[in-house]
């Protein structure tokens, strides 16, 4: 039996479930029993990255599943022992102080999207070249990517541009074009968006749900 590796967010961990990612119910254990899952509450697609590509060097398993999370999460160190959240919901989740709020709220402000869809696509390319590299097979997820292929999103993706927007979108559609889009089960409509029920804590995606995402994922190891 091929071994599994499975990252992603709170989505992947089995957050919202009685017994989180050992719960049968969730995705990674309806679709392999032989896993690995390395994700993470909260995780950043940065950190999904970092972690998936060092799972494939180090030749980890057969087959990778990535699921990217928002590309507004992202995290800081200011200490070794200390992080700092960014994303929705930061303060409630993480109780930070009223000065990591306030640093939090300047950063979300001063870091576009566009870049970060940039940095994503970046992300799918090089674990795209690495699993070829390795002959793994590689499938990613949309857990909670907000992002589509049609010139609307793009334009407004760029309107904050002080010029240069045809540019800008022409940029973005060439570097979408480089991400192997066969690869993914649900490019433009992420699980959160598109979940069917929730889990017990009455936010993350329920059983239902994950056992669309499974039969995705065994559908397209099988085509």
């Amino acid at each position: 039996m091929p071994k599994f590796y499975f990252n992603g967010c709170s989505i992947t961990a089995g957050h919202g479930f009685a017994h989180g990612e050992i719960d049968d119910r969730i995705y990674t254990n309806l679709v392999a029993k032989n896993s690995i899952n390395d994700a993470g509450g909260g995780s950043s697609n940065l950190k999904i990255f970092l972690h998936s590509s060092k799972a494939i060097v180090d030749n980890l398993a057969d087959i990778y599943v990535v699921q990217w999370s928002s590309v507004h999460r992202h995290w800081v160190y200011p200490a070794p022992d200390k992080g700092i959240y960014i994303g929705t919901a930061a303060k409630r989740i993480y109780n930070h102080d009223a000065a990591d709020d306030k640093f939090i709220t300047q950063y979300q402000l001063r870091n576009g999207d566009y870049s970060n869809i940039m940095q994503l696509i970046d992300f799918c390319r090089i674990l795209q070249d690495q699993a070829s590299s390795h002959q793994a097979k590689l499938i990613f997820v949309n857990g909670l990517v907000n992002w589509s292929n049609n010139q609307d999103w793009m334009a407004k993706l760029v309107e904050d541009a002080s010029s240069d927007h045809d540019r800008f979108i022409e940029i973005l559609q060439n570097n979408m074009e480089l991400v192997d889009w066969d690869l993914w089960i649900n490019p433009w409509n992420s699980i959160y968006d598109s979940k069917l029920d929730v889990a017990e804590d009455g936010l993350h995606p329920g059983p239902q749900t994950h056992k669309r995402i499974a039969d995705q994922i065994r559908d397209k190891l099988i085509a």
